[in-house]
């Protein structure tokens, strides 16, 4: 897929952050942020990103949405993006850039499926301009639009991630005591999934 689009000239990579940004209307800040030792998040690669972005911010004339898809601990966005954005660019947010978040819901072994078919496409913003650079990303995916404030957003990736952390916990546990009482707890959890109202 990705060689058929650089082949049509829909896509095109490049390490040169300043004229990527330059050249487009939304940059999205894909990095991760691996927890610390101490349950912390690592924020220096996010930090690193918006350092690089501020650099073309600074030369750009025009309105561009940076766009948040890391997982980030709710306040990250108001805390670090958007105060080194505004501090190095010496522009102000919301009216010169803007900020929006839209967590990423992808599983490894199945993301194309996942991007073009997701649940929800969630957007926190708080400038409509913001949205509508964002949601544009968007137009061609068949799901619902659900609109936000940076700060929910945000936590629904924790309360998605937490809730399937949950889920697999769970499944682990009826595993362990299924093999304890000689129960197959493969068919078990088969039937146990069948009912897709409540479980």
């Amino acid at each position: 897929l990705i060689g058929g689009a650089a082949a049509k000239k829909l896509l095109s990579a490049t390490d040169g952050v300043e004229q990527a940004v330059l050249d487009s209307d939304v940059s999205l800040i894909c990095v991760g942020t691996p927890s610390k030792k101490n349950g912390g998040l690592e924020l220096t690669y996010l930090q690193r990103v918006c350092d690089q972005i501020v650099q073309a911010l600074r030369k750009k004339h025009t309105y561009h949405v940076v766009l948040v898809r890391s997982t980030v601990l709710p306040g990250t966005t108001h805390d670090l993006v958007i105060p080194t954005l505004e501090a190095a660019s010496g522009k102000t947010y919301g009216t010169d850039f803007g900020v929006s978040v839209n967590p990423e819901f992808l599983r490894e072994g199945s993301a194309l499926k996942d991007f073009r078919e997701p649940p929800l496409t969630l957007v926190g913003h708080n400038h409509a301009a913001d949205a509508s650079g964002t949601v544009a990303l968007y137009r061609s995916i068949d799901a619902p639009l659900v609109s936000t404030s940076i700060r929910v957003a945000e936590m629904v990736k924790y309360a998605s991630n937490t809730w399937h952390a949950l889920k697999v916990c769970f499944a682990n546990e009826i595993g362990n005591l299924c093999k304890r009482v000689n129960v197959d707890s493969h068919e078990l959890m088969d039937i146990f999934c069948q009912d897709s109202k409540l479980n």
